[in-house]
């Protein structure tokens, strides 16, 4: 059995995991690691199965954090493969992938989700504003 396999099926969680501590390890990989580097630790290491749909503390999941540092490939790996929602808000401020994206100057990732992931443009934040009314307040 090959190493990444074994530590894959070491994995404390399974498929319904909702772990707050796995969610802080996977935000903090992105974080902290280049793309290919985040995602290489994310798929081999088997720190959680649901990195998805995990969420931390203030309700943003993996999802989020990668569209707020930029890392494509982690995006493309979670809604690919891991079952993450492109439209799902997190409990800090509403905010979905999308407005991440925008509001910290991610375009490429805001490209690629509405362009292959059909990102709803409508998706409204606790304030009431979609992404796009984001750019305008964000640029005036």
């Amino acid at each position: 059995m090959s190493p990444i396999i074994k530590k894959i099926e070491q994995a404390e969680c399974n498929f319904k995991c909702r772990s707050k501590k796995d969610a802080l390890k996977l935000v903090s990989v992105i974080v902290r690691s280049g793309d290919i580097e985040s995602l290489l630790y994310l798929a081999t290491t088997g720190i959680c199965n649901n990195p998805g749909k995990v969420t931390d503390a203030s309700g943003r999941t993996p999802l989020h954090i990668a569209s707020s540092v930029g890392k494509l490939k982690v995006v493309d790996w979670l809604l690919q493969f891991k079952g993450a929602i492109v439209n799902a808000k997190d409990g800090e401020s509403g905010y979905s992938a999308l407005h991440r994206a925008i509001f910290h100057g991610q375009l490429h990732i805001a490209k690629a989700l509405v362009s292959t992931y059909n990102a709803n443009l409508s998706v409204q934040d606790f304030d009431g504003l979609t992404p796009l009314g984001m750019i305008s307040i964000n640029h005036n």
